[in-house]
């Protein structure tokens, strides 16, 4: 379990209750069982009638990083924000592998019937999303990247900064907040939740790997890229530069002054998925 103990859990899963319960729009949760991956929680908002898009957060967080997004996009599509298993929303608490995450896509959206639908993705779950679109070539219209990991290698200087502020406690764990962040400043339920997953869950570990030179040639659909100059964990630069080398089309957009955390690009991620839907899917 990636939870520090029983207690810890169900404080955090209170406090998911609770913020749910904050949304500013309409939504369900649906959960999903899986021999393999145990429970996958979805959170459902828009019309059954709009195109599917499957949202997908990053480690040491949930479905909840997407609401600002969601309540921009309900309007355009019908919305899937999973739970990665492992992580600390409602889904299991088991971690699978990084290696089995594009399984467990697999097995999720075919559990929710869904086929040829956008896919969106922050940090590791961008990483997610881009292995799932090699691993399963033809399901995915559009992709959207944002911040994503396995591009490039990550910072080495991050680990350094945040070693000591690791002993600090609370405000060792604010400190830590503020460099991925960056000039995002959290509202305070968001940086409440985030200083008790810090307390509460162990984080992910494993180091995500890079894909190669060879998968990122083989890529063949409409692929949009945001990230932050200024981001404390990934180096941007080379990111965009290992796009421009082997995803022909791939469209980046770098965020001047921006770090790791990037909350704003529902309308430009819209506007590419309207624009790139109807284009040829695929790996070569």
């Amino acid at each position: 379990m990636v939870y520090k103990s029983e207690k810890a859990m169900k404080g955090v899963v209170k406090m998911i209750h609770e913020l749910r319960e904050g949304l500013s729009f309409p939504h369900e949760s649906q959960f999903l069982d899986s021999d393999k991956f145990g429970k996958t929680h979805c959170l459902v908002t828009g019309d059954e009638s709009l195109p599917p898009l499957v949202l997908l957060h990053g480690t040491s967080a949930n479905f909840l990083s997407w609401a600002g997004y969601m309540a921009e996009w309900r309007e355009r599509y019908r919305i899937y924000a999973l739970d990665l298993p492992g992580q600390p929303g409602l889904s299991s608490p088991d971690r699978p592998p990084l290696g089995e995450l594009s399984l467990w896509l697999e097995e999720t959206v075919r559990l929710l019937g869904l086929s040829r639908f956008f896919l969106c993705g922050m940090s590791l779950g961008a990483w997610t999303a881009l292995r799932f679109t090699l691993d399963f070539p033809g399901e995915v219209r559009s992709l959207a990247l944002i911040a994503p990991s396995g591009l490039a290698a990550p910072r080495a200087t991050f680990f350094l900064r945040i070693l000591p502020l690791v002993f600090m406690g609370k405000a060792g764990a604010r400190r830590i907040n503020r460099i991925v962040y960056g000039p995002v400043v959290p509202g305070p339920e968001e940086e409440a939740f985030g200083l008790l997953v810090s307390a509460a869950f162990k984080p992910l570990a494993e180091a995500i790997p890079l894909f190669s030179e060879q998968e990122l040639s083989s890529i063949n659909l409409p692929l949009y890229y945001a990230g932050g100059e200024k981001d404390a964990l990934l180096n941007t630069a080379a990111s965009v530069e290992n796009l421009k080398l082997h995803v022909k089309g791939a469209v980046s957009s770098v965020l001047p002054g921006m770090g790791h955390v990037i909350l704003d690009r529902a309308g430009e991620i819209g506007d590419f998925f309207e624009k790139t839907g109807s284009q040829p899917m695929g790996i070569k």
